[in-house]
């Protein structure tokens, strides 16, 4: 029997293996297009002021993708626009966890107005704010600032900010007032808080301190 060369209506092709093949080719290269185009067009669409406030108060959000998909929109925000607001929510906003958030994010736009409003932040009450602040002058150091942070060392008895503080502090540490007292915390206090200062010391390669940490 003669095989009809036309193929009825009805009748349904099996695909090979190579057709299969294309499809799958052909449904991811359209994916791709479909998220590069979401991706391009997040990047281009930067935060309204007017979100700006919610967008701060979702850094205090329990919802971790919440708190850092708001950080990353405040971060494309334009900095006229983003820095008062970061700056007034460091300075009043009632939720804590939410200040130090908006300082740390603060931090990523290297306003020239930072190290003032970091300054009068050494004492403040929010311990973890007052962590964040000292870890910040640890990495933007002023000398100018050594009085202040040896004032701290005299009050300073949070366990996780007084390690950032000997840290600001090695990191002005040409002071000769600095070093006597770095010396002297080595080898006083707490074993935790000794342990720290001896770790700074340590990082810092603070040779005046090696008498005091191993005797001879």
């Amino acid at each position: 029997m003669t095989r009809s060369p036309f193929r009825s209506p009805f009748s349904k092709r099996i695909p090979s293996p190579a057709d299969a093949v294309r499809r799958r080719v052909a449904f991811l290269f359209t994916a791709l297009l479909v998220a590069a185009g979401v991706l391009v067009a997040t990047a281009q669409t930067p935060a309204a002021p007017t979100d700006l406030k919610t967008l701060i108060t979702n850094l205090g959000s329990l919802d971790y993708p919440t708190r850092m998909n708001a950080a990353r929109l405040i971060r494309r925000a334009a900095p006229a626009e983003a820095v008062p607001a970061l700056v007034d929510a460091v300075r009043r906003h009632p939720d804590e966890y939410v200040r130090n958030r908006a300082f740390i994010v603060l931090s990523s736009f290297n306003d020239k107005g930072t190290p003032d409003l970091a300054k009068s932040l050494i004492s403040d009450k929010n311990d973890r704010l007052r962590e964040s602040v000292l870890k910040w002058f640890e990495q933007h150091p002023d000398p100018k600032l050594a009085p202040s942070l040896l004032g701290a060392l005299q009050t300073e008895t949070a366990e996780f900010v007084r390690p950032a503080l000997i840290e600001a502090l090695t990191a002005v540490d040409q002071d000769p007032q600095v070093q006597s007292a770095l010396v002297a915390e080595a080898g006083r206090g707490l074993d935790f808080f000794r342990s720290a200062v001896i770790d700074a010391l340590g990082r810092r390669h603070a040779a005046y301190a090696v008498d005091a940490i191993a005797p001879r």
